[in-house]
């Protein structure tokens, strides 16, 4: 029978397997110095990006509605305040608004003043 030797040099294997590995850390270290050489250029050459493109600017009016039935029931609610409130209208020429009850009731005042002044002053005539 003949004998077959098997004989395995494991510094060989050693050897290879530290260049290897010496090999793939010298591959990965010039890789990062690559991508950030490339991320430096790309920084220094890309151009400022448009203001169409910025998120935190609102576009300009008219803008789509994002929620409808809330923005009526917003819009509601202040008309609702406008009718119902006292405020100034335009302080300069002194107009004012006032609730629409007591708006009423003042037309309805009028009306009555009106209505008994006219036979009286036809009466004096």
């Amino acid at each position: 029978m003949e004998e077959h030797s098997t004989d395995v040099s494991f510094s060989g294997i050693l050897k290879t397997g530290v260049v290897l590995l010496v090999v793939a850390v010298v591959v990965h270290l010039l890789m990062w110095l690559l991508f950030d050489f490339f991320n430096a250029q790309e920084t220094r050459v890309d151009p400022k990006p448009s203001p169409m493109f910025q998120k935190d600017q609102t576009p300009p009016e008219p803008r789509l509605q994002t929620s409808p039935p809330q923005d009526l029931q917003s819009f509601r609610a202040s008309e609702k305040e406008n009718l119902e409130s006292y405020g100034w209208v335009n302080p300069e020429k002194g107009i004012v608004r006032i609730p629409i009850s007591e708006a009423i009731k003042l037309v309805i005042e009028r009306e009555k003043a009106s209505v008994t002044e006219l036979p009286e002053s036809k009466e004096q005539k």
